[in-house]
């Protein structure tokens, strides 16, 4: 029995409970976690088919990834062996419509071939087809071809998922023919109770472990993890959304309409156009009416002195007080790189030394000590002005642009990388099976070590044996020299040389 609260074990493809199997088992359009379910099936049945394991790689698991490292890995591996990646697409990013498709690199091809199904019969959209040659073109230089899977075509709303694991089965294994149009259903069912079995499998491969690592269990029931608690309602557009509208002539579009229209509330002003500060009406942030904020409502108010505006020496200035500011300032100086990083004793020290008869200007220095002076005088109730904001690097040396971080590679360089690439992969082949042959080696060792001390254990079991049956050690035991005596060939020798000394000698 399916324990239907339960989550799935590791053996598909996450950890979500399993009444979200429900999909299977009706007229509804399957998510991607279904999707991914079917190829972990998929994926078990080639690791575990001899036949496939010899004429079909493992393939993936899904056409998302959590990192582009993951992605420029896989497509290495599909290039360099030659091997063929089988996934699944959504379509609806790209046409609006939440609909399934079967994709699968075949690389075991002289020529690469991207091949499409889609149980609508309708072709592999431009975007697709140029985000998948791009993928693979930054590992070999060459160029897909395009070719159609064998699909069923649907006739409903809801069938695309199955459609889809029914088309990848075909691809693996011939003797899967394609789907009939009245058995739909029962492929449904069918394709629900593998995942059941594999489930079913997996805890209890999962309950022996358990039961293996404990020796002092009593063989209880291994408890399961508990059912993550998830929400029966999903965002419009999102691939586990509710089942829709069984047509497949309408296009089901996804769109969030904004359910606030209520204009923003008027905002405060802040600052006034004078140079000084001048205290003016209160303005309410929030607008008319009273604000409600749940069960601190009879909380006191804030203090006057915290709720009149008030500046500080850290805010910015408004465009009459730059205005206000006296025009017999310094021009500022742009920064290069190499200015940056030295410091201004430094570079005063460097400037002395190299032009020693230099005469220096100290007017701008008067000037800027006359301003802070006048700065120091200013009434107290006068705003503290900022000093304008420095340029800052990057702006300073005309670098920051998007454009700066592409690179234009030709092909003599693309031939080199890849190249390089190869030789890496190759490299690394042959590491992996140098480690493969110093485990087996590894395993011999031990497995002879084991024999030995197997022998060595049977060997003192007969010795104990036979001492319990009265066998003392050392005793009623022949010497050598007995032993050589009572052999034939010492018996046959001695009655030779008794006949040889009896026999009279003949003189000559």
């Amino acid at each position: 029995m399916v324990p239907w609260g339960r989550c799935k074990p590791a053996g598909l493809s996450d950890s979500e409970p399993f009444h979200t199997l429900w999909r299977f088992v009706g007229a509804n359009w399957l998510s991607g976690s279904q999707i991914n379910d079917m190829l972990e099936l998929l994926r078990y049945k080639v690791n575990t088919v001899p036949e496939s394991m010899q004429n079909t790689p493992e393939a993936g698991t899904y056409w998302t990834a959590p990192d582009l490292r993951w992605i420029r890995d896989l497509a290495k591996d599909v290039v360099q062996s030659r091997s063929a990646l089988i996934t699944s697409g959504h379509l609806g990013p790209i046409t609006d419509e939440p609909h399934w498709v079967a994709i699968v690199f075949d690389m075991t091809q002289p020529n690469g071939v991207l091949r499409y199904g889609d149980s609508f019969g309708g072709e592999i959209p431009g975007e697709l087809v140029a985000a998948c040659r791009w993928w693979l073109n930054q590992h070999t230089t060459v160029k897909l071809e395009l070719a159609g899977l064998p699909i069923v075509h649907q006739e409903d709303g809801h069938s695309c998922g199955i459609l889809v694991d029914n088309a990848q089965q075909d691809f693996v294994d011939l003797s899967v023919p394609l789907l009939e149009t009245a058995k739909f259903m029962d492929a449904r069912l069918e394709v629900f109770n593998k995942i059941c079995v594999r489930a079913l499998e997996q805890l209890e491969i999962e309950r022996a472990l358990a039961i293996a690592e404990d020796e002092d269990s009593d063989d209880r029931p291994f408890p399961g993890p508990p059912a993550r608690v998830t929400g029966a309602k999903r965002p419009k557009g999102h691939p586990d959304a509710p089942t829709p509208n069984p047509s497949p002539q309408k296009h089901r579009i996804f769109k969030r309409q904004a359910d606030d229209a209520v204009p923003a509330p008027a905002q405060p002003l802040f600052a006034t156009h004078s140079s000084t500060f001048a205290p003016g009406p209160t303005v309410d942030v929030f607008g008319p009416g009273r604000l409600f904020l749940g069960p601190e409502d009879d909380a006191p108010v804030p203090p006057q002195s915290q709720s009149q505006m008030t500046t500080d020496a850290n805010s910015t200035c408004v465009a009459s007080d730059v205005e206000s500011l006296p025009d017999d300032l310094p021009s500022l100086q742009n920064i290069s790189d190499s200015e940056d990083d030295v410091s201004d004793d430094e570079r005063d020290n460097s400037d002395t030394e190299s032009m020693p008869n230099l005469e220096v200007d100290n007017t701008d220095d008067d000037a800027v000590l006359a301003h802070s002076h006048r700065a120091h005088a200013a009434p107290s109730h006068a705003r503290p002005v900022s000093p304008p904001k420095q340029p800052s690097k990057r702006a300073a040396a005309g670098k920051g642009k998007i454009t700066g971080y592409w690179k234009v590679e030709t092909a003599e360089e693309k031939a080199v990388r890849l190249e390089k690439e190869a030789r890496e992969y190759a490299e690394r082949a042959e590491e992996a099976r140098q480690r493969e042959m110093e485990e087996k080696r590894k395993q011999m060792v031990r497995d002879r070590e084991r024999g030995n001390e197997r022998m060595r254990r049977h060997r003192e079991r007969l010795r104990e044996a036979k001492i319990a049956d009265g066998w003392i050690p050392g005793k009623n035991r022949v010497s050598r020299a007995a032993h050589a005596l009572s052999s034939p060939q010492t018996h046959f020798d001695a009655t030779l040389e008794a006949r040889r000394a009896c026999r009279p000698r003949r003189d000559l």
